[in-house]
This record gives structure tokens, C-alpha cells and sequence, in this order.
């Protein structure tokens, strides 16, 4: 018995979350990962996939590639999906391998968005951690580099922080008080509606990722 497991690890890690969040928001997340793991973090860990699908690609990391650094290729695939796909941001989400290299993601965000003309963010993730720590990163990266400062607040409003199918089945949402719901992070929403964040009143947090 001293192989069985007394607690048991997460179902999904923080790099599934991190697809999760973001996968409504019209933006293109890039895993730097080896070839063929993509399937997990679409077809295994994410419902949505079935009826919905989302710009979530994998580097295609290789062995030499992870060896010699070398993230031309990767900043070039990235640049010739962009261009075919028109996304409206570009979110670059970490694995084990590169995560131990020390690969300068938010170096290579800022050559990103000075070839592609997107916005771009990087998405502290390592595979180590469970999918709320990945959500709730990508949740504050997309935020810190998205929204802008708003000079108006809607009376009695507020934000749903932290939905997704990871913890809920539901959008189903009962608000009291007569207060408004301005945007919904991240579930049965849209880039649109999450960039209204910041003209709310109140931020409502209904998970550990929010």
C-alpha cells in the first residue's frame, strides 16, 4: 500500500484553467508545450470544446528546441496563426519544460505584440498547481493588460468573478437588491462584455479563482 495515494492530486492543473478562463474571450492562447498535449487541455479538461471551439494552441515543443532556447520558431508559429486567425489578444500560457529553462515569456509578449499589432500577455501557469491558481492567473493577467480605466460607473452594478465549467454547470445567476450584472468572468460571455469590468460597482468573487 505505500503507492496508494492518501490525498489525491487535482483533476485538471492550472494550465487547463488558464485555457479555461480564457476561452470565451476571443483571444488565442498559446501553451508552450510539446506536440500532442493540446488534446488534454481541449478535449479532456474543457466541456465547451464539444459544441464551441476556441483559438488554444500548443507550440509543438520539441526536444532540441527546448535545449537550445530556441524561441524564434515559437514567436514565428505564433506570428502565422495570428495572422490567419485574427485574434483579438494573444495569451502565452507556460508547461513544466520552459517553466525550468527560465523562457522570457514577457520578453518574447513584447516582440508579439510589436510584430502582430495585438495586445499580449503571459499567463504564470507550470503544470504544478491546480486549475483555480491557473484561472485565477489568467483572470489577473488578462485585466492588468485589457482593461482600461473607466470615468463611469453604472448605479448598483456589479462583476461575476470566477465562473467557469471547471466549477460550475450553470450560468443560472439570482441577484437581490435590484443590482445589474455588467459582466461575467468567464462563462456564456464574450471579450465584449468582460472589457465593460470596470464600470461596475462591486466585484463578486463566486469561486477560488475569482
Amino acid at each position: 500500500m505505500k503507492k496508494t495515494y492518501r490525498i489525491l492530486p487535482v483533476y485538471t492543473g492550472d494550465v487547463s484553467g488558464a485555457a479555461s478562463a480564457l476561452y470565451e474571450l476571443g483571444g488565442m492562447t498559446v501553451i508552450h508545450d510539446p506536440s500532442g498535449c493540446n488534446s488534454t487541455y481541449n478535449t479532456h479538461d474543457e466541456v465547451r470544446w464539444f459544441d464551441q471551439e476556441s483559438l488554444i494552441y500548443i507550440s509543438g515543443l520539441n526536444d532540441i528546441d527546448a535545449i537550445t532556447g530556441n524561441d524564434d520558431k515559437f514567436i514565428k508559429d505564433i506570428c502565422y496563426a495570428a495572422e490567419k486567425m485574427k485574434p483579438l489578444f494573444i495569451a502565452l500560457a507556460n508547461s513544466p519544460l520552459p517553466y525550468l529553462n527560465g523562457t522570457d515569456f514577457k520578453g518574447i509578449c513584447r516582440i508579439l505584440e510589436d510584430k502582430t499589432g495585438l495586445p499580449c500577455f503571459y499567463v504564470n501557469t507550470n503544470a504544478m498547481h491546480d486549475y483555480s491558481r491557473g484561472q485565477s492567473e489568467a483572470f489577473l493577467s488578462f485585466a492588468k493588460r485589457m482593461l482600461k480605466a473607466s470615468d463611469k460607473k453604472v448605479k448598483n452594478s456589479i462583476n461575476i468573478i470566477g465562473m467557469t465549467p471547471l466549477d460550475f454547470t450553470s450560468t443560472d445567476i439570482y441577484i437581490s437588491d435590484g443590482r445589474v450584472i455588467i459582466s461575467n468572468w468567464a462563462l456564456n460571455t464574450s471579450f465584449h462584455n468582460v472589457m465593460r469590468a470596470t464600470e461596475a460597482e462591486l466585484n463578486v468573487a463566486v469561486s477560488s479563482s475569482g
